[in-house]
């Protein structure tokens, strides 16, 4: 949690004429605490211009009424706000603020929430919901474009519902070992790249909550099964129409970035399009991993037919192992 507060530009002047009358001046300042954010500017106008400010895509803000009322009056008009940190991930050498542009269409909720220290305060959304919301109800004709932030309440609920289910886990398994996803050396992956079978039913509700956001932008018929959903997430990471967000690590690699490292098994899946896709602090507010999707429609679609073509494949050597 961090602090951001705003100083209004009016009080801003009259601080300034104050100084040259040598009077003192009343503080007037708007704060809030920021629980996590994220950017993603390479989805949206605007995200990745040269200025100083970080522009989220979604963000999360509480403090008492009395706190939050003015400032959120202030921010919703494209005023900046200074955050408070020492953190080394924010270390610049002019003050870090953030802005939510007025042009940027930000949608704004509230509701009691249960704080990370244990209290339960108002919490504040501001959104992108073009970007962020399941289903937008018209395609984009210039592609597919989202952000999906998995609820880890809703995930856990689906694992187990899936881990109960012995049909279907077998299901499964025995799909993603036809495309030979638990041998490092498959086709599907990265040289190096390989799952177990507890891993892909972990990653099975993850990759359906995507494809959910693919089918309501893409007008190709989808095969919904949680067998289709596991490969067409990793074939998605693997071409890079999807991508996890950025680290200090991935972005250290221009050219020649390994699968993976010691301490990323996922390098191969963040992208350099995606540089600017981060997050702060989600894990903590009960949000696992973003996914961050970018592709025309032509791209898109040969990814889908590719991997239909595969499906349909594995799942006859299936048919014919069993006969």
């Amino acid at each position: 949690m961090h602090i951001l507060t705003i100083a209004p530009k009016e009080h801003q002047t009259a601080a300034s004429t104050s100084k040259k009358r040598n009077a003192p001046t009343k503080s007037r300042s708007f704060s809030a605490v920021k629980l996590a954010h994220v950017c993603a500017g390479m989805l949206w106008d605007g995200g990745e211009t040269k200025s100083d400010t970080i522009r989220p895509i979604w963000m999360l803000l509480t403090g008492t009424d009395t706190e939050l009322r003015p400032f959120l009056a202030n921010f919703r008009l494209g005023r900046s706000a200074t955050l408070a940190t020492n953190e080394p991930h924010y270390s610049r050498k002019k003050p870090v603020r953030f802005e939510l542009l007025k042009t940027a269409g930000y949608s704004f909720s509230s509701r009691r929430m249960t704080l990370p220290d244990g209290t339960t305060s108002e919490v504040v959304t501001a959104a992108m919901d073009e970007l962020l919301i399941l289903d937008p109800g018209m395609i984009d004709p210039a592609g597919c474009r989202f952000l999906a932030l998995p609820p880890l309440w809703w995930v856990a609920e689906q694992r187990a519902r899936l881990r109960a289910d012995r049909v279907r886990c077998a299901q499964l398994v025995a799909h993603a070992q036809a495309l030979a996803l638990h041998r490092p050396d498959g086709p599907l992956l990265p040289r190096g790249v390989a799952f177990s079978a507890d891993e892909l039913i972990d990653l099975a509700p993850i990759a359906a909550y995507v494809l959910a956001y693919i089918d309501r932008r893409t007008r190709r018929p989808l095969l919904m099964g949680l067998d289709f959903a596991v490969q067409v997430y990793l074939a998605g990471l693997r071409d890079g129409v999807l991508s996890l967000s950025a680290t200090n690590e991935s972005s250290r690699y221009h050219y020649d970035r390994p699968a993976t490292s010691n301490t990323d098994r996922w390098l191969w899946a963040r992208h350099r399009w995606a540089a600017s896709f981060t997050e702060a602090d989600t894990e903590s507010v009960g949000l696992l991993p973003g996914v961050a999707a970018r592709a025309n429609h032509e791209h898109l679609d040969q990814l889908l037919i590719a991997e239909v073509q595969r499906y349909t494949a594995a799942q006859e050597r299936q048919q014919r192992a069993a006969a």
